[in-house]
């Protein structure tokens, strides 16, 4: 968020990596919890810093966070197309497009 110059309020959709595992998956939920929890208590973490942390701290912050009417758009196509492999990150950039231009 930091590299980007954006608050976790600015990010307006997530695409998850999401290859519908539960505990991938479960971890990719509790990171974006984490990442908006960050936001209520304007302690902005970096990449780095994320990185760094234990899953239970993730799953802490992402416990902390508050009801909010802010809820970014969150996507994930492996679960429905399956992963294809050397395929999936150009497929997953059209779906994301696609998902904020409607």
């Amino acid at each position: 968020m930091l590299e980007a110059q954006v608050t976790p309020r600015q990010i307006s959709a997530f695409n998850c990596h999401a290859t519908s595992t539960p505990v991938g998956d479960a971890s990719e939920a509790k990171c974006i919890q984490a990442i908006l929890a960050s936001n209520q208590r304007e302690n902005f973490k970096t990449v780095d810093e994320f990185r760094g942390m234990t899953p239970e701290r993730i799953s802490e912050m992402a416990d902390e966070l508050e009801a909010s009417d802010y809820m970014p758009l969150i996507t994930a196509q492996k679960g429905n197309l399956g992963h294809c492999v050397a395929g999936a990150g150009a497929l997953e950039t059209c779906f994301a497009l696609l998902s904020l231009y409607h």
